[in-house]
Protein backbone atom coordinates (compact mmCIF):
# COMPACT_ATOMS: atom_id res chain seq x y z
CA UNK A 1 0.00 0.00 0.00
CA UNK A 2 1.05 3.51 -0.77
CA UNK A 3 2.15 5.95 1.68
CA UNK A 4 0.17 9.17 2.29
CA UNK A 5 2.26 11.65 4.84
CA UNK A 6 -0.38 11.53 7.31
CA UNK A 7 0.44 15.39 7.92
CA UNK A 8 0.38 17.18 4.69
CA UNK A 9 1.44 20.70 4.77
CA UNK A 10 -1.06 22.63 4.94
CA UNK A 11 -1.29 26.58 3.49
CA UNK A 12 -3.95 29.07 4.02
CA UNK A 13 -4.30 29.97 0.61
CA UNK A 14 -5.59 26.49 0.12
CA UNK A 15 -2.70 24.56 -1.10
CA UNK A 16 -2.31 21.69 0.46
CA UNK A 17 0.64 19.02 -0.16
CA UNK A 18 1.01 15.66 0.45
CA UNK A 19 4.47 13.21 -0.14
CA UNK A 20 3.24 10.30 -1.78
CA UNK A 21 5.44 7.23 -2.20
CA UNK A 22 4.50 4.16 -3.95
CA UNK A 23 5.27 0.12 -3.58
CA UNK A 24 7.62 -1.41 -6.11
CA UNK A 25 4.29 -3.55 -7.01
CA UNK A 26 2.16 -0.65 -7.06
CA UNK A 27 4.42 1.17 -9.44
CA UNK A 28 4.85 -2.23 -11.83
CA UNK A 29 1.34 -2.65 -12.27
CA UNK A 30 0.53 0.98 -13.33
CA UNK A 31 3.46 0.92 -15.71
CA UNK A 32 1.78 -1.92 -17.54
CA UNK A 33 -1.31 -0.61 -17.80
CA UNK A 34 0.69 2.49 -19.00
CA UNK A 35 2.75 0.64 -21.79
CA UNK A 36 -0.43 -1.37 -22.61
CA UNK A 37 -1.90 2.29 -23.52
CA UNK A 38 1.22 3.49 -25.30
CA UNK A 39 1.87 -0.08 -27.48
CA UNK A 40 -1.78 0.62 -29.01
CA UNK A 41 -0.16 3.16 -31.20
CA UNK A 42 3.17 2.01 -31.08
CA UNK A 43 4.92 1.05 -34.21
CA UNK A 44 7.81 -1.49 -33.86
CA UNK A 45 8.99 -3.68 -36.87
CA UNK A 46 7.48 -7.61 -36.71
CA UNK A 47 4.83 -6.70 -34.41
CA UNK A 48 1.01 -4.91 -35.29
CA UNK A 49 0.43 -2.20 -33.04
CA UNK A 50 -1.20 -3.39 -29.37
CA UNK A 51 0.84 -6.93 -29.90
CA UNK A 52 4.07 -5.63 -28.68
CA UNK A 53 4.94 -7.67 -25.58
CA UNK A 54 5.40 -5.48 -23.10
CA UNK A 55 9.20 -6.20 -21.43
CA UNK A 56 10.03 -4.94 -25.24
CA UNK A 57 8.44 -1.87 -25.10
CA UNK A 58 9.84 -0.98 -21.75
CA UNK A 59 12.73 -0.83 -23.40
CA UNK A 60 11.70 0.93 -26.45
CA UNK A 61 9.78 3.55 -25.52
CA UNK A 62 10.74 7.52 -24.18
CA UNK A 63 11.13 7.00 -20.36
CA UNK A 64 10.14 10.27 -19.74
CA UNK A 65 6.70 9.55 -21.55
CA UNK A 66 6.64 5.95 -19.50
CA UNK A 67 6.79 8.06 -16.62
CA UNK A 68 3.90 10.64 -17.34
CA UNK A 69 1.85 7.88 -18.82
CA UNK A 70 2.75 5.85 -15.20
CA UNK A 71 1.98 8.80 -13.28
CA UNK A 72 -1.32 9.76 -15.19
CA UNK A 73 -2.58 5.98 -14.31
CA UNK A 74 -1.48 5.62 -10.81
CA UNK A 75 -2.60 9.44 -9.83
CA UNK A 76 -6.56 9.12 -9.35
CA UNK A 77 -7.01 6.21 -6.76
CA UNK A 78 -4.91 8.52 -4.64
CA UNK A 79 -6.83 11.34 -4.91
CA UNK A 80 -9.66 9.54 -4.13
CA UNK A 81 -7.87 8.45 -1.25
CA UNK A 82 -6.91 11.88 -0.04
CA UNK A 83 -10.52 13.67 -1.00
CA UNK A 84 -12.15 11.07 1.04
CA UNK A 85 -9.80 10.81 4.04
CA UNK A 86 -9.11 14.45 4.79
CA UNK A 87 -12.83 15.59 3.39
CA UNK A 88 -11.45 18.02 0.63
CA UNK A 89 -12.94 19.89 -1.50
CA UNK A 90 -10.63 20.24 -4.85
CA UNK A 91 -11.54 23.45 -6.76
CA UNK A 92 -9.17 23.07 -9.50
CA UNK A 93 -7.01 20.13 -11.17
CA UNK A 94 -4.27 18.74 -8.57
CA UNK A 95 -0.06 20.01 -9.18
CA UNK A 96 1.83 17.01 -9.55
CA UNK A 97 5.61 17.06 -9.12
CA UNK A 98 7.93 13.38 -9.57
CA UNK A 99 10.57 13.93 -6.61
CA UNK A 100 12.06 10.43 -6.54
CA UNK A 101 11.93 7.60 -9.31
CA UNK A 102 12.76 4.83 -7.04
CA UNK A 103 10.34 4.08 -5.34
CA UNK A 104 8.08 6.45 -7.54
CA UNK A 105 7.14 9.44 -5.10
CA UNK A 106 5.35 12.58 -5.65
CA UNK A 107 4.33 15.45 -4.18
CA UNK A 108 0.74 16.19 -4.79
CA UNK A 109 -0.45 19.53 -4.41
CA UNK A 110 -4.37 20.24 -3.83
CA UNK A 111 -6.10 23.35 -4.08
CA UNK A 112 -8.98 23.87 -2.03
CA UNK A 113 -11.24 26.94 -0.56
CA UNK A 114 -8.64 29.25 1.07
CA UNK A 115 -9.79 31.14 4.26
CA UNK A 116 -11.49 33.85 3.45
CA UNK A 117 -12.80 36.69 5.85
CA UNK A 118 -15.27 39.63 5.61
CA UNK A 119 -15.13 42.64 7.39
CA UNK A 120 -18.13 44.85 8.36
CA UNK A 121 -20.53 43.14 5.94
CA UNK A 122 -23.40 44.37 7.35
CA UNK A 123 -21.74 47.80 7.28
CA UNK A 124 -21.70 47.89 3.85
CA UNK A 125 -24.15 50.46 2.40
CA UNK A 126 -24.28 51.93 -1.30
CA UNK A 127 -26.48 55.23 -1.11
CA UNK A 128 -29.19 55.62 -4.05
CA UNK A 129 -28.23 59.12 -5.92
CA UNK A 130 -31.41 60.66 -7.28
CA UNK A 131 -32.93 59.94 -10.32
CA UNK A 132 -34.56 62.37 -12.90
CA UNK A 133 -34.83 63.43 -16.19
CA UNK A 134 -32.25 66.07 -16.95
CA UNK A 135 -34.61 68.66 -19.25
CA UNK A 136 -31.57 69.62 -21.69
CA UNK A 137 -30.77 65.72 -22.09
CA UNK A 138 -35.08 65.29 -22.90
CA UNK A 139 -34.93 68.70 -25.34
CA UNK A 140 -31.76 66.84 -27.15
CA UNK A 141 -33.96 63.75 -27.43
CA UNK A 142 -36.90 66.23 -28.75
CA UNK A 143 -34.66 67.36 -31.10
CA UNK A 144 -32.76 64.44 -32.61
CA UNK A 145 -36.20 63.32 -32.98
CA UNK A 146 -37.07 66.17 -35.12
CA UNK A 147 -34.02 66.32 -37.03
CA UNK A 148 -34.82 62.71 -38.64
CA UNK A 149 -37.89 64.68 -40.25
CA UNK A 150 -36.05 67.57 -41.11
CA UNK A 151 -36.49 69.08 -44.81
CA UNK A 152 -34.10 71.41 -46.37
CA UNK A 153 -34.21 73.88 -49.70
CA UNK A 154 -31.33 75.33 -51.83
CA UNK A 155 -30.64 79.19 -51.68
CA UNK A 156 -28.89 81.85 -53.51
CA UNK A 157 -26.84 83.79 -50.81
CA UNK A 158 -23.75 83.15 -48.37
CA UNK A 159 -24.07 80.06 -45.67
CA UNK A 160 -25.26 80.97 -41.96
CA UNK A 161 -25.48 79.41 -38.90
CA UNK A 162 -28.11 76.60 -39.13
CA UNK A 163 -27.96 75.91 -42.78
CA UNK A 164 -26.69 72.72 -44.37
CA UNK A 165 -23.50 73.23 -46.60
CA UNK A 166 -22.63 70.61 -49.16
CA UNK A 167 -18.72 70.65 -50.20
CA UNK A 168 -15.43 68.65 -51.32
CA UNK A 169 -12.07 69.13 -49.08
CA UNK A 170 -9.25 68.16 -48.97
CA UNK A 171 -6.67 67.97 -46.11
CA UNK A 172 -2.72 68.51 -46.25
CA UNK A 173 -0.10 69.02 -43.51
CA UNK A 174 2.69 71.71 -43.30
CA UNK A 175 4.53 70.12 -45.98
CA UNK A 176 1.87 70.21 -48.65
CA UNK A 177 1.48 66.44 -48.66
CA UNK A 178 -2.74 65.06 -48.89
CA UNK A 179 -3.53 63.81 -45.35
CA UNK A 180 -4.69 60.37 -45.54
CA UNK A 181 -8.76 59.99 -44.83
CA UNK A 182 -8.98 63.59 -44.75
CA UNK A 183 -11.24 64.28 -48.08
CA UNK A 184 -14.58 63.90 -49.30
CA UNK A 185 -16.56 65.00 -52.24
CA UNK A 186 -20.46 65.39 -51.43
CA UNK A 187 -20.22 65.83 -47.64
CA UNK A 188 -23.37 67.37 -45.65
CA UNK A 189 -22.41 69.22 -42.36
CA UNK A 190 -25.44 71.53 -40.70
CA UNK A 191 -22.56 74.70 -39.24
CA UNK A 192 -23.27 74.91 -35.59
CA UNK A 193 -23.31 70.98 -34.96
CA UNK A 194 -19.81 71.02 -33.79
CA UNK A 195 -19.16 67.54 -35.85
CA UNK A 196 -16.15 68.60 -37.37
CA UNK A 197 -13.01 70.12 -35.77
CA UNK A 198 -12.73 73.23 -34.23
CA UNK A 199 -12.90 76.56 -36.38
CA UNK A 200 -14.34 74.29 -39.80
CA UNK A 201 -17.55 75.38 -39.21
CA UNK A 202 -17.07 78.60 -38.61
CA UNK A 203 -15.10 79.22 -41.80
CA UNK A 204 -17.68 78.15 -43.53
CA UNK A 205 -20.15 80.88 -43.05
CA UNK A 206 -20.29 83.54 -45.84
CA UNK A 207 -19.49 80.77 -48.31
CA UNK A 208 -21.63 80.37 -51.03
CA UNK A 209 -22.19 77.55 -54.08
CA UNK A 210 -19.06 77.18 -56.03
CA UNK A 211 -16.68 79.46 -53.61
CA UNK A 212 -13.38 78.21 -52.76
CA UNK A 213 -11.57 78.25 -49.27
CA UNK A 214 -8.67 77.33 -47.26
CA UNK A 215 -9.26 76.55 -43.65
CA UNK A 216 -5.56 76.79 -42.00
CA UNK A 217 -6.47 74.60 -38.66
CA UNK A 218 -5.05 72.29 -36.04
CA UNK A 219 -6.49 68.75 -34.97
CA UNK A 220 -7.32 69.01 -31.44
CA UNK A 221 -5.39 67.02 -28.57
CA UNK A 222 -7.78 64.47 -28.16
CA UNK A 223 -8.46 63.37 -31.85
CA UNK A 224 -9.02 59.65 -32.58
CA UNK A 225 -6.17 59.39 -34.38
CA UNK A 226 -3.18 59.65 -32.62
CA UNK A 227 -0.87 60.66 -34.87
CA UNK A 228 -2.83 63.68 -36.19
CA UNK A 229 -3.59 65.35 -32.55
CA UNK A 230 -1.99 69.11 -32.48
CA UNK A 231 -1.09 68.74 -35.61
CA UNK A 232 -1.33 71.40 -38.45
CA UNK A 233 -3.76 71.27 -41.08
CA UNK A 234 -4.92 72.93 -44.09
CA UNK A 235 -8.22 72.23 -46.16
CA UNK A 236 -9.29 73.74 -48.96
CA UNK A 237 -12.86 73.35 -49.16
CA UNK A 238 -15.16 74.18 -52.44
CA UNK A 239 -18.78 74.30 -51.65
CA UNK A 240 -21.35 73.17 -53.87
CA UNK A 241 -24.33 73.63 -52.22
CA UNK A 242 -25.87 75.79 -49.39
CA UNK A 243 -29.29 75.03 -48.18
CA UNK A 244 -31.99 76.26 -45.29
CA UNK A 245 -33.25 73.66 -42.70
CA UNK A 246 -36.35 73.19 -41.62
CA UNK A 247 -36.49 71.76 -38.52
CA UNK A 248 -40.53 70.49 -37.78
CA UNK A 249 -42.71 71.62 -35.15
CA UNK A 250 -43.69 69.67 -31.98
CA UNK A 251 -47.11 69.76 -32.10
CA UNK A 252 -50.08 67.27 -31.88
CA UNK A 253 -50.37 67.04 -35.88
CA UNK A 254 -46.92 66.16 -36.49
CA UNK A 255 -46.98 63.59 -33.55
CA UNK A 256 -50.32 62.15 -35.07
CA UNK A 257 -49.23 61.80 -38.64
CA UNK A 258 -45.54 59.91 -37.34
CA UNK A 259 -47.53 57.58 -34.70
CA UNK A 260 -45.91 59.18 -31.85
CA UNK A 261 -48.43 59.46 -29.55
CA UNK A 262 -51.92 60.88 -29.57
CA UNK A 263 -50.55 64.21 -28.77
CA UNK A 264 -47.06 66.35 -28.63
CA UNK A 265 -47.82 66.26 -24.41
CA UNK A 266 -48.13 62.52 -24.31
CA UNK A 267 -45.20 61.88 -26.67
CA UNK A 268 -43.03 64.11 -23.92
CA UNK A 269 -44.84 62.39 -21.26
CA UNK A 270 -43.11 58.82 -22.79
CA UNK A 271 -39.69 60.30 -23.37
CA UNK A 272 -39.31 61.37 -20.31
CA UNK A 273 -40.89 57.93 -18.60
CA UNK A 274 -37.81 55.96 -20.60
CA UNK A 275 -35.34 58.27 -19.91
CA UNK A 276 -36.14 57.94 -16.01
CA UNK A 277 -35.97 54.35 -16.24
CA UNK A 278 -32.91 54.30 -18.35
CA UNK A 279 -31.55 56.26 -15.74
CA UNK A 280 -32.79 54.17 -12.72
CA UNK A 281 -31.16 51.02 -14.50
CA UNK A 282 -28.19 52.94 -14.94
CA UNK A 283 -27.87 54.01 -11.17
CA UNK A 284 -28.84 50.41 -10.32
CA UNK A 285 -25.75 48.91 -11.91
CA UNK A 286 -23.77 51.95 -10.73
CA UNK A 287 -24.84 51.36 -6.86
CA UNK A 288 -24.47 47.23 -7.88
CA UNK A 289 -20.50 48.06 -9.02
CA UNK A 290 -19.80 49.67 -5.99
CA UNK A 291 -21.19 47.43 -3.76
CA UNK A 292 -19.25 44.36 -5.89
CA UNK A 293 -16.17 47.17 -4.97
CA UNK A 294 -17.30 47.14 -1.24
CA UNK A 295 -17.59 43.45 -1.04
CA UNK A 296 -13.69 42.94 -2.55
CA UNK A 297 -12.43 45.40 -0.02
CA UNK A 298 -13.84 43.72 2.61
CA UNK A 299 -12.32 40.76 1.70
CA UNK A 300 -9.38 39.19 2.95
CA UNK A 301 -7.98 35.96 1.50
CA UNK A 302 -4.89 34.38 0.48
CA UNK A 303 -4.74 33.02 -2.99
CA UNK A 304 -2.77 30.08 -4.37
CA UNK A 305 -0.41 31.28 -7.40
CA UNK A 306 -1.49 28.29 -9.11
CA UNK A 307 -5.57 29.70 -9.48
CA UNK A 308 -4.37 32.88 -10.13
CA UNK A 309 -2.93 31.38 -12.81
CA UNK A 310 -5.81 29.39 -13.83
CA UNK A 311 -8.26 32.44 -13.78
CA UNK A 312 -5.66 34.68 -15.94
CA UNK A 313 -5.31 31.98 -18.54
CA UNK A 314 -9.42 31.96 -18.50
CA UNK A 315 -9.46 35.90 -18.94
CA UNK A 316 -7.01 35.10 -21.71
CA UNK A 317 -8.90 32.72 -23.48
CA UNK A 318 -11.69 34.68 -23.47
CA UNK A 319 -9.60 37.85 -24.87
CA UNK A 320 -8.63 35.60 -27.76
CA UNK A 321 -11.90 34.90 -28.60
CA UNK A 322 -12.63 37.86 -28.48
CA UNK A 323 -10.17 39.42 -30.62
CA UNK A 324 -10.96 36.10 -33.15
CA UNK A 325 -14.43 37.38 -33.49
CA UNK A 326 -13.28 40.94 -34.85
CA UNK A 327 -10.71 39.37 -37.07
CA UNK A 328 -7.55 40.55 -35.17
CA UNK A 329 -4.94 38.96 -34.10
CA UNK A 330 -3.12 39.30 -30.27
CA UNK A 331 0.01 40.69 -31.79
CA UNK A 332 -2.26 43.30 -33.60
CA UNK A 333 -3.93 44.56 -30.63
CA UNK A 334 -1.07 44.71 -28.53
CA UNK A 335 0.10 47.12 -30.64
CA UNK A 336 -3.12 49.02 -31.13
CA UNK A 337 -2.98 49.29 -27.25
CA UNK A 338 0.18 49.91 -27.03
CA UNK A 339 0.98 47.56 -24.46
CA UNK A 340 4.17 44.59 -24.57
CA UNK A 341 3.19 40.79 -23.82
CA UNK A 342 4.74 41.40 -20.21
CA UNK A 343 2.10 44.53 -19.44
CA UNK A 344 -0.62 42.05 -20.53
CA UNK A 345 0.52 38.92 -18.46
CA UNK A 346 0.63 41.53 -15.59
CA UNK A 347 -2.76 42.86 -16.21
CA UNK A 348 -4.37 39.09 -16.81
CA UNK A 349 -2.90 38.66 -13.24
CA UNK A 350 -4.19 41.61 -11.29
CA UNK A 351 -7.41 40.73 -12.89
CA UNK A 352 -7.33 37.32 -11.98
CA UNK A 353 -6.79 38.27 -8.32
CA UNK A 354 -9.97 40.56 -8.57
CA UNK A 355 -12.18 38.07 -9.35
CA UNK A 356 -11.33 35.64 -7.45
CA UNK A 357 -11.20 38.30 -4.15
CA UNK A 358 -14.75 39.50 -5.08
CA UNK A 359 -15.85 35.54 -5.94
CA UNK A 360 -14.66 34.30 -2.83
CA UNK A 361 -16.19 37.39 -0.72
CA UNK A 362 -19.25 37.10 -2.65
CA UNK A 363 -19.53 33.06 -1.60
CA UNK A 364 -18.43 33.94 1.96
CA UNK A 365 -20.74 36.98 2.32
CA UNK A 366 -23.46 34.36 0.96
CA UNK A 367 -22.61 31.99 3.38
CA UNK A 368 -22.68 34.29 6.36
CA UNK A 369 -26.18 35.76 4.83
CA UNK A 370 -27.91 32.13 4.76
CA UNK A 371 -29.44 33.38 1.13
CA UNK A 372 -30.98 30.49 -0.17
CA UNK A 373 -33.36 29.68 -3.08
CA UNK A 374 -36.29 28.07 -3.01
CA UNK A 375 -36.53 24.38 -4.98
CA UNK A 376 -39.78 26.51 -6.89
CA UNK A 377 -38.06 29.19 -7.45
CA UNK A 378 -35.61 27.19 -9.05
CA UNK A 379 -37.45 24.83 -10.81
CA UNK A 380 -39.28 28.11 -12.56
CA UNK A 381 -35.64 29.46 -13.51
CA UNK A 382 -34.28 26.49 -15.00
CA UNK A 383 -37.31 26.01 -17.06
CA UNK A 384 -37.11 29.88 -18.52
CA UNK A 385 -33.56 29.39 -19.00
CA UNK A 386 -34.33 25.59 -21.34
CA UNK A 387 -37.52 27.90 -22.64
CA UNK A 388 -34.72 30.06 -24.07
CA UNK A 389 -32.77 27.55 -25.82
CA UNK A 390 -33.23 26.35 -29.42
CA UNK A 391 -34.35 22.76 -29.61
CA UNK A 392 -30.70 21.27 -30.60
CA UNK A 393 -28.54 23.14 -28.09
CA UNK A 394 -31.84 22.41 -25.02
CA UNK A 395 -31.79 18.76 -25.95
CA UNK A 396 -28.02 18.68 -25.41
CA UNK A 397 -28.09 20.52 -22.18
CA UNK A 398 -31.12 19.54 -20.55
CA UNK A 399 -29.82 17.00 -18.73
CA UNK A 400 -27.05 19.94 -16.93
CA UNK A 401 -29.86 21.25 -15.74
CA UNK A 402 -31.85 18.59 -13.96
CA UNK A 403 -30.00 17.99 -10.54
CA UNK A 404 -27.66 19.30 -8.28
CA UNK A 405 -24.10 19.93 -9.09
CA UNK A 406 -24.61 20.17 -12.47
CA UNK A 407 -22.49 23.18 -14.49
CA UNK A 408 -26.20 24.49 -15.31
CA UNK A 409 -28.48 24.11 -12.08
CA UNK A 410 -25.35 25.49 -10.34
CA UNK A 411 -24.54 28.79 -12.60
CA UNK A 412 -28.57 29.28 -12.27
CA UNK A 413 -28.32 28.87 -8.33
CA UNK A 414 -25.41 31.04 -8.16
CA UNK A 415 -26.84 33.95 -10.06
CA UNK A 416 -30.56 33.40 -8.50
CA UNK A 417 -28.34 33.47 -5.31
CA UNK A 418 -26.58 36.75 -6.11
CA UNK A 419 -29.78 38.55 -7.05
CA UNK A 420 -31.62 38.15 -3.73
CA UNK A 421 -27.91 39.24 -2.13
CA UNK A 422 -28.14 42.80 -4.42
CA UNK A 423 -31.59 43.14 -3.40
CA UNK A 424 -31.06 42.87 0.16
CA UNK A 425 -27.96 44.74 0.15
CA UNK A 426 -29.48 47.63 -2.09
CA UNK A 427 -32.75 47.82 -0.25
Amino acid sequence: MSEISLKPKVEKNGRTTYTVTYTESETKTAQDRALAHMGEHAHIAGFRPGKVPLEMLREKVDKGELLEETVRRILPETIRTVVERDQLRPIMPPKIEVTKDVPLTLDVTLIVRPEVNIKGLKKIKVEKQEVKADPKDLQRMIDYMRNQYRTTKSVDRAAKDGDEVTMNFTGKDGEGKIIPGTDAEGYKIVIGSKSLIAGFEDGLVGMKKGDVKDLNLTFPAKYHAEHLQNKPANFTVTVTDVAEVHMPELTDEFVKEHNMGESAAAFKASLEKNMLEQEEDMERRRRESALFDAVRSATSVELAPELVDQEARSIAENLGEQLQRQNMSLEQWLESTKKNPQQLRDELQDEGKKRLVLRFGLEQALEEMEIAVPDDEMQKAIAEALDSMEPEERKKEEAHFATKGEHGYEDILWRKKIEKFVTQMLA
